[in-house]
């Protein structure tokens, strides 16, 4: 596709006379483009575009209960802890993490 789109850029068409020219749908052609730019980009850059947010993660604290006994303690980053016993829904847990993380 890459070289499709070198010629494209030398031809001194439209992209979408281009396309029909060469029977690739136009939209195809468009996402190749920007898809070959970004990932340029990325490794001119040698990571993440600046457009782009890296992943953000929290730190994760593990801390011994008081007292033994079958249950764990989620701290959030706001500070509120989230005490699971050890009976747990598994699918009850991740639901609420979810609603958590939209916080």
């Amino acid at each position: 596709m890459s070289a499709l789109l070198r010629t494209y850029e030398t031809s001194g068409l439209t992209l979408r006379a281009f396309s029909a020219r060469c029977r690739v749908p136009t939209g195809t052609l468009a996402w190749w483009r920007y898809e070959l730019r970004r990932r340029s980009q990325r490794e001119a850059t040698g990571g993440v575009p600046a457009h782009e947010e890296p992943p953000r993660f929290l730190p994760v604290q593990v801390v011994a209960p008081e007292r033994p006994e079958r249950a764990f303690e989620v701290e959030l980053a706001s500070g509120a802890r989230v005490r699971v016993p050890a009976d747990f829904s598994a699918e009850g847990l991740k639901r609420l993490l979810a609603v958590l993380e939209r916080c």
